[in-house]
Formats: C-alpha cells, structure tokens, sequence
C-alpha cells in the first residue's frame, strides 16, 4: 500500500466526518427546532402543571381543549443514538488516521482495526433499531378520525403523534405542520445515518486490504504495507535447512595484483591469520666521543 497523500486520506476521512457526524448533528438540530416550536404554543396548568392546548374548531362550533401527556421514550432513544455516532465519529477519524500510514507494529494496527469495526457495526445495527422502534411506536399511536377523538382525556403520544394529528384535523395551525415534519426528518434521518456507519466501514476495507485483507486482520502475516510491489511475508516451508551465510566475494583487483584466495569458515569461527612482522625503524648508533679539543672533523660524533 502506497503512502497515503492529501486526497487519499481525505476521502477515507469523508464518511465519518462529512456524513456520519453531520446527520448526528443535523438530528440533534432539528430536535431542538420541533422542541422550541411545539412548546412555544402550548399553555402550562397552574393547577396540575400539565400541558394544555385549546384549538378552535374548524367550521365553527366550540373550542376543542386537549391536555397532552407525551411519550419521550423515542425521542431519548433518538438522541441517545446521536450521542453514540458523536463518539463513533472520533473512534473512527482516530482509526482510520492511525491506519492510514504505516507505523507501529501489526497488532496494534489490529486493535484499531476491530475498535473501529465493531463501533461502526454497533453504529449501524442501533440506527436500524431506533428507526424500527420509533415506526412501531408510531404506528401504534393511531390516528384521529373525528373530532372527538382529539378531545379524548388520558393520551399519551409521541410528539411527532401530537404534531401531525394536530396539523391533519386543524389545518390553521401552521406549527403543527413544522413541528411534524421536523419529528418525522429525524426519524427518518436514522437510514442515513446507517449508510454513513457503511460507508466508514467501507474506507476501513480499504486500509485492511492494503495490509492483506482478511488473512491480515485474523493474525496472518499478510502483505507488508510499507512499499508497492512488496513481497508477501510467507512462512518458510518445513525441512528447510539453513546454510549459512553467502560465501565471501574475492576483490577484483587492478592490473598485476593477484590475490590468493581465502578459506572460507563457518559464521562465528573465522580463522584470522598471523599479522606479518612489521620490520622496526633504525635505530640511532652513536660514535664514541672524542674531546672537541683533540678531534679532528673525522673524529666528532655522526649519528648514522
């Protein structure tokens, strides 16, 4: 696997910081917008503290007056999902950084791998399972046929059930048609929420191939990933035996000299040969001396 540039690591960066990530937040926005916008228009019981709504019939006629009681159980399993790919999102941004140059030893790559792995796959199956559970809830809320049905005491519904029966049976009221369609995008912003925890996996694929895929992630050598066109790390084959090291190769010396081959030995007991005796230096000799007064040029003391 070649060194990863610029674009490379950007694009194996994109699921998790410009898809998953994004949704999470986008989720947790619109939560905060069909919040805002569906409280803003209810009254609080000074008596009970309940939340109460009154709505003039459509058509004429008296006022039809609800008192909601709410069913918070998939908006908590909502967000709680959104905290999950927040964190999701750093393991993986971490993971895929870490993988995507080539350091540290293969086991630790390992670790990162499966880290990242597992949290994108439990990122995937909790998105499918809040989306189907908040649908089945939905669904078993109900919907309202008539007017009376609205005014019915003792309900409990979601707040997307709220949202968009309002909005069905009293169409003036435009906030109810906001605070439904912002509940129903979150709901349904789960799916792609699954696809980018897919698409992270997908660009972890792509780091772990380069490594030897699946051999490598399950303990084999697999390919060395520090140059294209590496040779595969294979296991030596059984009866192989070992024969030392390469024997020495004789210096091609210039013109008119001639080298006598060398005996070669086995690794760790080299024979070395006796140095050749260095010839010594001459050594000064001394004449005798004779006085300065009674020697002649021939008789003063030479050094030879």
């Amino acid at each position: 696997m070649p060194k990863s540039n610029g674009c490379r690591t950007l694009l194996l960066l994109t699921p998790p910081l410009l898809f998953l990530f994004p949704t999470a937040a986008l989720i947790s926005i619109l939560e905060r917008i069909s919040k805002n916008t569906f409280y803003s228009n209810l009254q609080r019981s000074f008596r009970t503290g309940a939340f109460q709504l009154v709505l003039p019939r459509p058509g004429g006629g008296p006022d039809i007056g609800l008192s909601l009681d709410f069913n918070h159980a998939p908006i908590l399993a909502i967000l709680g999902i959104c905290v999950i790919a927040y964190a999701v999102t750093v393991l993986s941004a971490a993971g895929i950084w870490q993988l995507k140059k080539v350091e540290g030893t293969s086991r630790h790559e390992r670790v990162w791998v499966w880290v990242v792995l597992i949290a994108n796959v439990i990122m995937i199956g909790v998105s499918l399972g809040g989306f189907g559970y908040a649908t089945s809830v939905q669904a078993s809320d109900g919907t309202w046929r008539d007017y009376e049905d609205a005014g019915r005491p003792d309900q409990e519904l979601t707040r997307e059930t709220w949202a968009c029966q309002i909005h069905s049976l009293f169409p003036g009221e435009g906030w109810a048609g906001t605070a439904c369609g912002t509940s129903q995008a979150m709901r349904y912003l789960l799916l792609p929420m699954a696809v980018a925890a897919m698409a992270v996996v997908g660009s972890l694929w792509v780091l772990v191939r380069g490594r030897g895929g699946l051999k490598w992630l399950f303990g084999g050598k697999g390919r060395y990933a520090g140059f294209r066109g590496a040779y595969e790390l294979q296991p030596q084959e059984q009866g192989t035996v070992y024969s030392g090291p390469p024997p020495p190769v004789q210096w091609q010396g210039q013109q008119g000299q001639q080298w006598a081959p060398q005996t070669y030995q086995p690794y760790g007991q080299q024979l070395y040969g006796q140095q050749p005796a260095q010839p010594l230096a001459p050594q000064p000799q001394v004449v005798a001396q004779v006085s300065k007064s009674d020697a002649n040029v021939e008789q003063r003391p030479v050094y030879q």
